[in-house]
């Protein structure tokens, strides 16, 4: 645990804060003591808030990023990179899941303590061929993340913000993944395509539907 209690400031511009975080009413209540008290459901519910409540107040995880050469046979080098562990802190307690893990993405991968000189016992060979992906479609939760880094509403209006995109069918939720499509906002705009792309869907459907709210003030 750090000196000093951690404090946070909220990311979101237009965040009311009216509403106090969810947490535990004390820390003293482990989850294993109170099991018996709960149901399954209930259990998972309240360990989740707990470890996240208590994650929260602890130090940052210390990682090192390093880079393994290891020989096999005479001339053949093959290159590891990645992440060793040098302090858990908040992460023995507690990891954040990620909706659109990349399994090219070397940064994440974690590594375990090796030595120079060191033998490593040889388990497999796979020879797989990776291409260049387009970036993975929105999730309800992804969609959320980036609207609060663009600045675009307040916790309160998300959800409207989401439910006025499927009304309006800028996009359809297929798979828990949105599809977007290809429409016309009104006579005097031309038919646009609404791309796949994080930064472009997002603007694009907003651009559509405040020029259908700007046709709509326009007197006839």
């Amino acid at each position: 645990m750090p000196e000093k209690p951690c404090q946070y400031k909220t990311k979101a511009k237009n965040a009311q804060e009216a509403h106090e975080a969810i947490r535990p009413t004390s820390a003293k209540r482990i989850p294993s003591d109170i099991k018996n008290f709960l149901k399954p459901e209930q259990f998972k519910l309240y360990t989740l808030i707990w470890n996240r409540t208590i994650a929260c107040q602890m130090i940052h995880a210390t990682l090192d990023t390093v880079g393994v050469n290891l020989a096999c046979g005479e001339g053949n080098i093959f290159r590891a990179t990645g992440s060793t562990l040098v302090n858990p802190g908040f992460m023995a307690v507690y990891q954040e899941g990620v909706d659109d893990k990349k399994g090219d993405d070397e940064d994440e991968k974690m590594l375990p303590p090796l030595e120079v000189g060191e033998w490593i016992k040889l388990k497999d060979i796979r020879t797989d061929q990776h291409f260049t992906e387009p970036p993975p479609r929105f999730s309800e939760a992804s969609l959320v993340k980036n609207l609060e880094e663009f600045g675009i509403g307040r916790p309160s209006t998300y959800a409207s913000i989401i439910s006025t995109l499927q009304q309006r069918e800028y996009v359809v939720l297929e798979k828990k993944r949105f599809i977007a499509l290809m429409r016309r906002a009104n006579r005097h705009c031309t038919r646009t395509a609404i791309i796949n792309t994080p930064h472009s869907t997002m603007l694009a459907a907003i651009k559509l539907k405040r020029l259908t709210l700007m046709w709509r003030a326009i007197p006839h």
